[in-house]
């Protein structure tokens, strides 16, 4: 049976918290490249790092499928990878290693217990935007008030 190291008990319950869906700012931390599970391809983990608001410092991943025996898998991989270069200003990015510290804007969505990224894209390219409902929600509470393109 595995024994845990530390003293659980000066542990607090709150020190993880999942980051709810919106939009924040982010900075490309790292990256790394895994083999997936079933041994039939590889794919990028790249980690981001919130830089505002409330979920300030928080990492959230994404990952991107590059090597696949699926191909449409493989595919799709490669362009999500390209576009995260075009982003970060580095078109035709060779290196994972050419976009950390680079700035974006990412949309997180949840997936079950976890959070996920749908969607990363320029911050510059997200102009603020009155919330046509006019209700203030935990997306522009996060991101003073900015809208993807698609939510505009």
């Amino acid at each position: 049976m595995p024994q845990l190291p530390y003293d659980n008990t000066q542990v607090k319950e709150d020190d993880w918290r999942q980051v709810p869906p919106g939009q924040y700012l982010a900075q490309v931390r790292g990256s790394a490249e895994h083999s997936n599970a079933h041994g039939t391809g590889a794919y990028i983990r790249v980690q981001f790092r919130i830089v505002a608001g409330p979920y300030k410092d928080s990492i959230i991943g994404n990952n991107y499928n590059h090597v696949h025996a699926n191909t449409e898998a493989e595919r799709i991989g490669r362009q999500q990878l390209k576009a995260l270069g075009v982003v970060c200003g580095v078109p035709n990015m060779q290196a994972t290693e050419e976009i950390h510290g680079k700035n974006v804007s990412i949309k997180v969505v949840a997936n079950g217990t976890y959070s996920d990224i749908a969607a990363v894209w320029k911050p510059e390219a997200v102009g603020p935007t009155a919330n046509p409902n006019g209700s203030t929600d935990q997306a522009d509470a996060d991101t003073g008030g900015t809208r993807a393109p698609w939510d505009a």
